[in-house]
């Protein structure tokens, strides 16, 4: 497909490689199921659902599961916005048992001198991903200076499965040409929650980044739980787009030496050790009081993430749609049983096709 101004809604996908949006613009993917579970990737890479030159995506309320099953190859992914697939918006999607690689990958490449810029308006909310072979979500050659790049109210967990990947990685990848952009501002990751337990998946750490471009990654308000020595945070100074290394960042580090990493009012819990008081304040390192650790995130009566955030432009509801007051809780859930209001579709309108 490649026409756009396209609406797809309430379909079932089913294939090697069930959806592909390549061209195009205005287009909207809405409360499908997408599943391949025959597809073994391989010839470059692929994915189960990727656009691809296309731009003003909005991907709302759809199932993607049981994806790349007869897949290992690392350049297959689940869900795939890739080359030039500029604003973006992912939202109320659920990913589960993804094959390949990561779940959900945000990733420019080169396809000629005219195409594979770095990546901006990408928003990536309100969605539950678990049962990842490797990464959760993997964030990669993205400019926030040219529009937002935001991750927030994802409940993420049961990643790693192969034993690879951190649940959130921040890339920053050897493929990408330097001569397309290197990109400045904010990246944000904030209200997620993030479930990391050893033996059940989660390899690597809660939240990896590396980046050495001018792009400062700021945490805030997330809920970080993290057994069996799995590290919370893994910032990195990295330079992998001038074909050079990384190293990572020490736990009194300040901001002179790893200055692309900040943050405030994040909760930790667990044995995930070095937690960062240097670059991240505000810092909470306590038990959330889940309502069942590993299955269900909401947050009991007494937990020390209800009002312990700080308050973000724009942040109004958390995944369930609940209002959030000011301060805002840690991680994606408010607490609390108040009723969700949804707001009714608007009745008795007509199209006229052109």
């Amino acid at each position: 497909m490649n026409a756009g101004n396209w609406t797809i809604g309430g379909i079932n996908f089913r294939g090697m490689g069930p959806v592909g949006l390549g061209g195009g613009t205005n287009w909207r993917f809405i409360g499908n199921d997408v599943s391949n579970p025959q597809t073994a990737g391989g010839g470059g890479g692929g994915a189960a659902w990727e656009t691809s030159l296309t731009t003003f995506v909005k991907a709302y309320g759809n199932y993607f599961h049981d994806l790349n099953l007869a897949s290992t190859d690392r350049l297959e992914q689940g869900v795939y916005p890739s080359t030039d697939s500029n604003h973006t918006d992912l939202g109320w999607n659920e990913i589960f048992n993804s094959k390949g690689r990561a779940s959900l990958q945000i990733h420019s490449s080169p396809v000629d001198s005219n195409t594979g810029f770095i990546m901006f308006d990408i928003l990536i909310h309100d969605n539950k991903i678990h049962g990842s072979a490797e990464e959760g979500i993997i964030v990669d050659t993205v400019d926030p200076s040219q529009g937002p790049v935001q991750v927030y109210n994802n409940v993420i967990y049961d990643t790693g499965r192969d034993g690879a990947g951190s649940t959130i990685y921040r890339a920053e990848s050897s493929d990408f040409s330097t001569a397309h952009g290197l990109g400045s501002g904010n990246i944000d990751f904030y209200n997620n929650t993030i479930y990391c337990q050893n033996g059940e998946g989660c390899w690597g750490a809660s939240f990896e980044v590396h980046n050495s471009q001018p792009v400062v990654d700021r945490v805030r308000n997330n809920l970080l739980y993290a057994t069996g020595a799995r590290p919370y945070w893994i910032p990195a100074v990295s330079n992998w787009a001038l074909q050079g290394g990384s190293s990572n960042c020490q736990n009194n580090d300040t901001s002179t030496n790893c200055p692309n990493f900040a943050g405030s009012n994040n909760l930790v819990f667990g044995n995930g050790g070095a937690t960062f008081p240097n670059l991240l304040t505000k810092s909470v390192n306590a038990d959330p009081k889940f309502v069942a650790n590993g299955s269900d995130f909401h947050l009991q009566t007494g937990s020390p993430a209800i009002g312990a955030g700080v308050a973000i432009p724009g942040l109004t509801r958390d995944i369930d749609g609940r209002l959030r007051p000011n301060p805002p809780s840690i991680g994606a859930y408010e607490a609390g049983t108040a009723a969700v209001v949804v707001v009714n579709p608007p009745t008795g309108l007509t199209a006229t096709p052109h």
